[in-house]
């Protein structure tokens, strides 16, 4: 999340570049935008989150709350309170509802959380903070084109609360799949992981693309994600190795918190000719759960940890770079 919102950052920055007016962003920001708790049956707490107008102009709100729901496949769908099954979103009060906020006022918004009894493992719900009043539309000049801009905002605050001593469920990489991504022409292999417990998986891991040899032609870090309870997740990685024709196996390996790792692998070939991705059997589609040794669990994380800090230091290269062009539009 906090590099989603660092990109985010970086993308506002570009179009302040694009547009030269800080007019054309959003109204208002949140912090902190995600909350993980751990509140006891019969309990409850409180906290409290800020609200900014980055604005020149004020600006009237409502705070509600809702629910959201993850497809298998990643995408988000925002829900009215109750609709998923293991919601939290009817357990949270707010003060206040509804609120103005002049330019650059801040102001806090409180949540109570209260949980019922007899509750176990991980809830889930959405704090919103929608503008109401229209806002004024913006025209902005970029050579010879005109841009009208009228944007009404909406913030999402995610609350994940777990009840202590949940028993975490078991992890398990139930498919694995390749096929080549016609986009680039990378090696797309997708992995289904299922949650049978009532507690959030935080996973991450690798896929390695061995050769007939056994040798590792390559190692993908996976996107670090998240598989709720009694629900799949489907959640790819991609390879931009130059495969040569032969066969292939493809081993997916996943660190969900627990003891040991769970992995899936499946085997496939590259056609000599058209080069296409063939399966090689469709009965080792279907991955084998087996363990993992902790040093290659510790590896995950090390392998993890220096994606994330090339990933930082790419992003402070590209907004070094942004503040250079952005100072020299005052220099002109």
């Amino acid at each position: 999340m906090k590099f989603s919102r660092f990109i985010i950052a970086v993308l506002a920055m570009a179009l302040f570049l694009i547009f030269g007016d800080s007019k054309a962003f959003a109204a208002f920001v949140v912090t902190p935008m995600e909350f993980h708790l751990n509140v006891a049956n019969n309990d409850s707490t409180t906290g409290s989150f800020w609200i900014r107008n980055r604005g020149t102009e004020t600006i009237s709100l409502k705070i509600y709350v809702g629910d959201f729901w993850i497809d298998p496949d990643g995408k988000e769908a925002f829900l009215d309170p109750g609709k998923v099954e293991r919601s939290c979103s009817k357990w949270i009060e707010l003060a206040p509802e509804e609120l103005e906020l002049k330019p650059n006022e801040s102001k806090s918004v409180r949540f109570n959380l209260s949980v019922p009894p007899e509750k176990t493992g991980t809830f889930w719900g959405m704090i919103f903070v929608e503008q109401t009043n229209k806002p004024t539309i913006k025209t902005e000049q970029k050579g010879r084109q005109q841009f009208n801009i009228l944007s009404f905002q909406r913030v999402g605050v995610r609350m994940y609360q777990e009840v202590p001593n949940s028993k975490k469920g078991e992890g398990k990489i139930t498919q694995v799949t390749v096929e080549r991504n016609k986009k680039d022409d990378s090696v797309k292999v997708s992995l289904k992981m299922e949650n049978n417990g009532d507690v959030l998986l935080r996973c991450k891991g690798t896929v390695e693309i061995r050769n007939e040899k056994g040798e590792t032609v390559d190692t993908v870090i996976m996107d670090e994600f998240n598989c709720y309870p009694k629900a799949p997740r489907i959640t790819p990685a991609f390879s931009k190795a130059k495969l040569k024709s032969g066969q292939y196996t493809a081993l997916a390996v996943i660190d969900y918190g627990a003891e040991y790792l769970v992995a899936g692998e499946t085997l496939f070939k590259v056609n000599p000719i058209t080069g296409s991705i063939d399966v090689v059997s469709q009965s080792q589609q279907v991955a084998k759960n087996v363990k993992v040794s902790p040093s290659v669990k510790d590896n995950i994380s090390r392998q993890a940890n220096i994606t994330k800090n090339n990933f930082v230091e790419s992003i402070k290269g590209a907004w070094t770079k942004i503040t250079r062009a952005f100072s020299g539009l005052f220099r002109r």
